[in-house]
């Protein structure tokens, strides 16, 4: 990135002298006999040593008050030692440009002649003495070690001969091309593979869903306790099992009737081999309200339901000391053989 100055052309015939002047002294931080003296001397710098966007800001700012500048570059010294590069003659990157801290041999602070390098301030000898400008602040260290890697950054930029069409060299460019043919080549392409894997997936899928539903039918065609899920069965006309007395129990642990018909259920099925029972944890709210919906059970959902051997619907739960089906099974484990369905 080059260096660029900014050159004071002179004024607009339409300008006010007395308001120029203030604006250069607030801006550019000159004295009175300053701004006199590049006031009289057209073509003289105003800002050495700054960035282009920042010498066109100063330039439109400049503009609005009337004052005429021009945008340069950067002389190099001449008096500095060079090195022939492709970008042209730069200052030879292996001499450092930043003063150093002191004198080799007796330590003394290393002076700057005349003005300050960043603000163009004047420096009386005793200010030309020290480390850094007392108007702006700069490190003098610190800003030519800066300029020197501004200029290895422009010594760096390669020739349009080297340069790919993208705008990158064209060892960069043959080694993305080649690393992107590569990838392109061993890149796996889905088609029959992905295909194959897709249907392999779906018969898995089918296998496991057949398995489980020849599984559930199996304990459906079974006499004894099943526990089911509420997503087993869509409807309760699937459980009553002909032949059989059938026993429908929806139990939560946290019922006390619940409990006391989970014991008797145990006993008849301990002296009844023959006896289906099915029943369905709602214990958690969330099977609860999910039974209420699937089943239908609008009035009591924590209940028993008898079947008889035709599939028949004969005793129910209804609540609020109608617990027929609980009673029923309560008298059965009771007895030796069933007792008739009587309400």
């Amino acid at each position: 990135m080059q260096n660029h100055q900014l050159i004071f052309e002179g004024l607009s015939p339409n300008s006010c002298k007395d308001t120029v002047a203030q604006q250069l002294k607030r801006t550019f931080k000159l004295s009175a006999q300053q701004v006199q003296k590049l006031l009289l001397s057209p073509g003289t710098p105003v800002k050495r040593n700054i960035s282009k966007p920042k010498a066109r800001e100063l330039k439109l700012a400049l503009a609005k008050l009337s004052v005429l500048t021009r945008i340069e570059v950067s002389p190099v010294d001449p008096s500095r030692p060079t090195t022939t590069t492709r970008t042209g003659l730069v200052p030879n990157p292996t001499l450092s440009l930043a003063p150093q801290a002191g004198h080799p041999t007796t330590g003394e602070p290393q002076k700057i002649d005349g003005d300050c390098p960043n603000c163009q301030q004047s420096l009386n000898v005793s200010e030309q003495q020290r480390d850094s400008c007392r108007h702006c602040g700069v490190v003098f260290t610190k800003f030519y070690k800066r300029l020197e890697l501004n200029q290895l950054e422009t010594q760096q930029e390669p020739l349009d001969s080297e340069l790919h069409p993208s705008g990158r060299r064209y060892g960069v460019a043959a080694a993305e091309q080649a690393h992107n043919h590569q990838a392109s080549t061993t890149k796996p392409s889905f088609g029959v593979s992905g295909a194959l894997i897709l249907v392999l997936a779906g018969l898995l899928v089918l296998g496991l869903q057949y398995l489980g539903e020849r599984n559930l039918q199996q304990r459906l065609s079974m006499p004894g306790i099943q526990l089911l899920a509420i997503d087993d069965v869509d409807s309760l006309d699937q459980l009553p099992m002909k032949g059989h007395i059938t026993i429908v129990d929806f139990y939560s642990q946290k019922c006390g009737v619940c409990r006391r018909r989970s014991h008797n259920l145990e006993l008849l099925a301990a002296k009844n081999a023959d006896l289906v029972i099915r029943r369905f944890n709602v214990t958690e709210s969330k099977d609860f309200q999910q039974a209420s919906r699937r089943y239908h059970l609008s009035s009591l959902v924590r209940h028993a339901r008898i079947y008889d051997e035709e599939g028949k619907l004969r005793l129910i739960d209804k609540g609020k000391d109608q617990y027929y089906a609980s009673q029923f099974i309560s008298r059965w484990s009771l007895l030796d053989e069933r007792p008739a369905f009587t309400l």
